[in-house]
């Protein structure tokens, strides 16, 4: 009804249409971890999920999925939307990834002498201190990478790493190192030998692997002769 006192004839109505918005998204997979953690959305009825990373109130499509690995630490969401472009509530996991420690000896074969020592190098990948074992039980440790253990081999043998760890999460390991003894020589004084007192005998010695020096020695105080 205007001022002058008229009436419209019919009055005018406007639609409203309430889009529903998707239900919350609840992730899982949440606490602290070594290398790597597969977090996992659910909920989210009437939409899709979608993975929206390390931001918080993101609306990205990119990416539909309900799981993702994580291998950095920080605090991953999910949020899903409506066809009719209704985002829900998101929900979100805090995870902490520990990066695991590697050791590789990077040492080649070795030919030594009998009774010198040989430098074996260790080289180091990850955080904090790192720590581990060689196969004949000998202890290493240090930070991120080279390290050396010297060692004298009594046998010839072949040197590995057989675990490594930074104190919260194992590590992965690899390399060996054959260590042979160069120059190895034999020596055969020959078949013994009854004589008379005074009397000289012969002997012929075998000498193998072809030594600089020979060295006769008697036990009861013989003399040699050439």
């Amino acid at each position: 009804k205007n001022a002058n006192g008229c009436e419209s004839a019919s009055s005018l109505a406007t639609a409203v249409t309430v889009n529903p918005v998707p239900t919350a998204v609840t992730v899982s997979g949440a606490g602290t971890f070594c290398g790597s953690k597969t977090i996992t959305a659910s909920g989210g009825t009437g939409g899709t999920i979608y993975y929206q990373g390390t931001t918080s109130g993101g609306t990205s499509t990119a990416t539909a999925s309900s799981s993702q690995t994580i291998t950095a630490s920080g605090t991953y969401y999910f949020r899903a939307r409506s066809a009719a472009g209704c985002w829900g509530i998101e929900g979100s996991a805090a995870v902490t990834i520990n990066q695991i420690p590697t050791a590789t000896l990077t040492t080649g074969n070795q030919g030594i002498c009998q009774g010198d020592p040989v430098t074996l190098s260790i080289t180091l990948t990850g955080t904090g201190t790192i720590s581990g074992f060689l196969s004949d039980g000998t202890s290493f440790s240090g930070t991120a990478g080279t390290i050396t253990k010297v060692k004298t081999p009594s046998i010839e043998t072949t040197y590995s790493i057989t675990s490594v760890t930074n104190g919260t999460c194992a590590g992965t390991f690899s390399g060996s190192t054959v260590i042979t003894f160069k120059g190895k020589y034999t020596a055969d004084a020959g078949a013994d030998q009854t004589i008379c007192p005074a009397a000289k005998a012969s002997v012929i010695g075998i000498v193998t692997g072809d030594p600089t020096t020979t060295l006769w020695t008697s036990l009861t105080g013989g003399t040699f002769a050439d």
